[in-house]
């Protein structure tokens, strides 16, 4: 028996094609219904102040969107502030699991059509940032929101991490000899040839040997096993803008006064180096090194 193929006429062809485009576009419309955008500041300054990032989620659709969660994923060194979210709408945003910064949830109430929830959440930069820019890397701030019948996703615009780089210029004098007793002085000048203020850091002076003990400082405060002195907003009042932030380009100088005390004739060498950091993360300066070189008293 023959059997025919059955040819469909042209118009049959041009309704399947119709047909089909209808669709693609209805699942389009489908993944659109929320329009996010967001705003971000233009820097942040390693261990420095937070600051907001701000969402905006828009429901584009007829109807009330069901079912929201958000999503929020800070890129490496970038934390976010728990109980910082704020919300500008009326839409009840609270945390819903915020321990990894990659994966910040939050809710939210069901969004009315054509109209748009607006929160902030607040975020710093811890040190492993700077390895992050480093390494050639942008900072952007992920979001993606979650619905019955969806999701969407959003990239937000890049943004700078700035972060101090201490360095010590000047010891002086670099060697000088004192006298079982004596006191001597030393000046030593920091400068922060980085991009970003500090409004705290620490110099160490470790010494080799026992003998000279340091005692002083002019600036900062010493701690009580004479080894390291802390320097905070109030010393940097009077250097550079004569604000509280040891700030790019500014510079200090500090003098140490140091006691011999030792009744072995010797040298002993001072490791001298800055450190500064947050969330138990440390950046250290290269070392400088000074030597007191101790003279015992004639008998009289």
């Amino acid at each position: 028996m023959l059997v025919k193929e059955k040819l469909y006429p042209m118009k049959n062809v041009f309704i399947l094609i119709l047909l089909l485009l209808s669709s693609l576009f209805t699942f389009s419309q489908g993944t659109s219904l929320i329009e996010i955008s967001s705003t971000t500041i233009t820097e942040l300054t390693v261990c420095g102040q937070s600051e907001n990032f701000q969402i905006k989620l828009k429901n584009d659709s007829s109807s009330a969107l069901s079912g929201l969660s958000i999503t929020v994923q800070l890129p490496s060194g970038i934390d976010y502030v728990q109980g910082s979210v704020a919300e500008l709408s009326s839409y009840n945003i609270q945390e819903q699991s915020v321990g990894n910064n990659s994966a910040l949830v939050f809710s939210a109430n069901n969004l009315s059509a054509a109209d748009s929830i607006v929160f902030t959440i607040a975020t710093t930069a811890n040190v492993s940032a700077i390895a992050y820019q480093q390494q050639g890397n942008l900072f952007r701030n992920d979001v993606s929101a979650n619905f019955s019948s969806g999701q969407v996703s959003h990239t937000s615009s890049a943004y700078n991490v700035l972060y101090a780089a201490l360095s010590i210029l000047n010891v002086s004098p670099s060697s000088q000899t004192a006298i079982t007793g004596d006191t001597v002085t030393r000046s030593i000048t920091i400068v922060n040839a980085g991009n970003g203020r500090l409004s705290e850091f620490k110099l160490t002076d470790i010494r080799n040997n026992v003998g000279v003990d340091l005692v002083a400082s002019d600036l900062g405060v010493l701690n009580a096993t004479l080894d390291t002195i802390t320097f905070l907003g109030a010393d940097f009042a009077g250097i550079g803008n004569n604000d509280a932030y040891f700030n790019t380009n500014e510079s200090i100088t500090i003098t140490q006064t140091l006691v011999a005390s030792g009744c072995i004739a010797n040298t002993v060498t001072s490791t001298i180096k800055t450190s500064w950091g947050c969330e138990g993360e440390i950046r250290e300066s290269d070392n400088s090194y000074a030597h007191v070189t101790i003279s015992l008293k004639n008998p009289i």
